[in-house]
C-alpha cells in the first residue's frame, strides 16, 4: 500500500488568501462627518470595502442581499435604534461581527 503525501502548503495558501480577501464593512451612520471620521481610521494591511447605510431600513435591505464581515451601527438612527440591528444580527447572522457606536461629546 502506498502512502500519499499530504500537501502541507494548501492550508498556508488558504490562510494567505483569507488575509488578502477584501473585508466588507457596513457602516450604519446617518451623519456624514462621523462616516468620514470612521472611514479615515484606516484598515491596516487588509483591503476593506465600506458600504454606507444612513438608516436601519437601508442596512436591513443591504444585509438581505449581501453578506458582510462587520457591521458598525450608530446607536441613534433616524428610523430607530442601532441596538435593534445588532440584536437582530446576533440571532439571524451570528457569524457577523458587530460594533455599536455610542455618541459622546468628543465624537
Amino acid at each position: 500500500m502506498t502512502r500519499r503525501r499530504q500537501n502541507t502548503t494548501e492550508p498556508a495558501k488558504a490562510k494567505a488568501r483569507a488575509r488578502r480577501r477584501t473585508r466588507r464593512v457596513l457602516l450604519v451612520e446617518p451623519t456624514p462627518a462621523h462616516r468620514a471620521a470612521l472611514e479615515a481610521c484606516g484598515t491596516g494591511d487588509r483591503p476593506v470595502a465600506v458600504v454606507h447605510a444612513p438608516k436601519l431600513e437601508d442596512a436591513r435591505r443591504y444585509l438581505a442581499r449581501q453578506p458582510v464581515d462587520l457591521v458598525l451601527a450608530a446607536r441613534e438612527l433616524p428610523d430607530g435604534d442601532g441596538l435593534d440591528l445588532v440584536a437582530e444580527l446576533s440571532r439571524v447572522k451570528p457569524a457577523t461581527a458587530t460594533v455599536l457606536l455610542q455618541p459622546t461629546a468628543d465624537f
